[in-house]
């Protein structure tokens, strides 16, 4: 029974992945909004969802990854297939099968496309979905049991005429009213729903999953609509097929998608509208002879194009390419933010605090007591319990202090090249300002990079001068030495290996 839940629970997840991950998104609301847009036409719903079923199908017979089945990888063209092929074609019994053999032709285009493009870092986008159609299409005139599509007609605007048509009424109010029509409708032509419904709804969908996929959607499809209108273009291919879309999903994918949003990935979009705008003009003149729809080709050109480009870049120098794919430009840009913060210090010597457990820092950089001037980078480390005192009582002994002879542990690989070991014990309150550090260790980790623990205690070092130790070693206790009126652990970074040097700011944990 657990089996057939996993199972169940697997392929939902496709299902609805496949329908998110057209806008580059694993969101479940925006997939169950996506999805309920695709069932204004019941019949163009279910033949995207009939198409996903049989992908899914055909990855489990022939046993392919279950996490790319889960993700959507291998099902999202198909999707597309499925809707395009039923906007094209009347139900029966021959659409039936020609639906089946789409469905599992894209999807091995989907593994051949991904492992090609893969070895060049490159993603297959839905380069599958269009040679599927363009097949389909020129193959179609040979079956003549295959019937066009001649209604067009949309399930629920016959239900509910009037929600369709009101919106429309609504939208004509507004100033720029024809833009805002074109782009509801560029999105809705997405799933071949061609009416501003389908684009609000889908337009919820992009804020529910990103506020910067919605701005970047609108960003990209105004850049590329002023280029039509300033070049004075024509705007029959946008009207009439709205693929206007490939500005959309162009803007998407390069302005937070696979590259890391910024102000350089919004330049890079103003850049590359104006070519979106070419190729469909050019493309679409050649194809219309060939009676082939160009569907998102040139959104797939410009993408591929452009990602090989940065590919061959020396450095990034503000235009970051996505590393590990998040699924969402916040996410994308809050991770490289946060890496650059945590990294850009990354050094070659990895230095890691000297103790075990949960301690408490007495005191920081730029303490209030000795963590001044010349030596303000450095800790003080002790232990407190749960009324943050840091002994139990009566709190008048070394041993009642809970950080007293705990182990201190060597921060990073690295030579001992000073000792001191001779120092007694402070009693509690009591402080030794002739032996100012106390007993310590000094740990040579490479050239101009050493650390000093101190206040160590007496009789407790582990090591001797000479000796190689290894991250996380034991090399003494904690303990009361020196300026110390209770137990407690000074550590500092410094540039020399000489007891009271200067103190310097570096990189602590990984």
């Amino acid at each position: 029974m657990n089996k057939v839940k996993q199972h169940i629970i697997l392929y939902t997840e496709g299902i609805l992945n496949s329908y998110s991950q057209i806008f580059f998104s694993t969101n479940k609301l925006f997939a169950l909004l996506l999805m309920f847009v695709t069932f204004f036409d019941v019949r163009l719903g279910f033949s995207g969802l009939l198409a996903i079923l049989i992908g899914q199908f055909t990855a489990t017979v022939f046993n392919f990854n279950k996490e790319h089945i889960r993700s959507g990888a291998y099902t999202f063209n198909a999707v597309l297939v499925g809707i395009a092929i039923a906007n094209m074609y009347e139900y029966n019994l021959s659409f039936i099968v020609l639906l089946i053999i789409a469905s599992i032709l894209v999807f091995f285009l989907t593994l051949w496309f991904s492992t090609s493009l893969a070895k060049r870092g490159l993603p297959y986008l839905s380069i599958p979905f269009i040679i599927t159609i363009w097949i389909v299409v020129l193959s179609s005139g040979n079956f003549f049991s295959l019937k066009p599509n001649i209604e067009h007609t949309y399930f629920l605007n016959n239900i509910f005429p009037g929600v369709f048509n009101e919106t429309t009424q609504d939208i004509s109010g507004y100033r720029f009213a024809n833009i805002i029509y074109l782009y509801l409708r560029s999105l809705g032509a997405i799933f071949f729903q061609y009416n501003d419904l389908a684009g609000i709804f889908i337009v919820i969908g992009l804020l529910i999953y990103s506020r910067i996929a919605f701005v970047l959607s609108v960003f990209g499809f105004v850049v590329g609509y002023l280029f039509y209108y300033f070049l004075q273009g024509d705007f029959t291919p946008l009207v009439y097929t709205y693929i206007g879309f490939n500005f959309i999903l162009t803007s998407i994918a390069l302005g937070g998608f696979f590259v890391v949003a910024s102000k350089k990935s919004f330049l890079l979009i103003l850049f590359m509208m104006p070519i979106i705008g070419l190729l469909i003009s050019s493309l679409n003149a050649f194809f219309i002879n060939l009676h082939l729809p160009i569907y998102s080709l040139p959104f797939n050109i410009v993408v591929l194009l452009c990602l090989s480009a940065l590919y061959l870049r020396p450095s990034a120098n503000g235009l970051q390419l996505v590393g590990v794919q998040q699924y969402s430009p916040e996410k994308n840009h809050y991770k490289f933010i946060n890496s650059l913060e945590r990294f850009s210090a990354e050094t070659y010597y990895h230095i890691t605090l000297p103790i075990m457990g949960e301690w408490h820092i007495s005191q920081g950089h730029s303490g209030n007591i000795t963590h001044k001037e010349d030596w303000k980078y450095a800790f003080d480390f002790d232990l407190r319990d749960i009324d943050n005192k840091s002994f139990k009582l009566p709190g008048d002994a070394l041993t009642d202090f809970y950080c007293y002879d705990l182990p201190v542990l060597a921060p990073a690989d690295g030579w001992i090249v000073t000792i001191v070991d001779t120092v007694l014990d402070n009693e509690i309150g009591e402080v030794n300002l002739e032996n100012n550090w106390g007993n310590s260790i000094i740990i040579k980790h490479g050239e101009l990079l050493y650390s000093k623990l101190s206040h160590l205690k007496h009789d407790s070092i582990k090591v001797k001068v000479g000796d190689f130790v290894r991250k996380g070693n034991c090399i003494a206790t904690v303990g009361n030495s020196g300026r110390s009126p209770e137990p407690h652990l000074h550590f500092q970074i410094q540039t020399t290996p000489y007891i009271g040097s200067k103190t310097v700011s570096h990189p602590i944990s990984y």
